[in-house]
């Protein structure tokens, strides 16, 4: 709209500076991810920097209660991904 001001071809009208009718939002949907999925990556990033025994212990003790929750398979689209 500036240029066309300093370009002495303002339409007063605003008309010319109204957003195109004819293209689409196109919204594409969201991946789905489980706890499952979560804890599996989560598994990955720690195993090299853990003992071995707290990754049997601590972290098969939370797998094993995790899924005996109902929602170990319950999946989410809102998780922003940090990579």
């Amino acid at each position: 709209m500036l240029a066309d001001i300093e370009l002495g071809q303002f339409d007063p009208t605003l008309e010319r500076y109204k957003p195109a009718r004819h293209l689409a939002v196109v919204n594409t949907p969201a991946s789905v991810i489980t706890l499952a999925d979560v804890w599996s990556q989560y598994l990955a990033f720690k195993t090299p920097t853990v003992s071995p025994s707290t990754l049997a212990s601590t972290f098969g003790n939370v797998t094993r209660k995790l899924k005996t929750r109902f929602f170990w398979d319950f999946g989410v689209s809102s998780i922003s991904s940090y990579k």
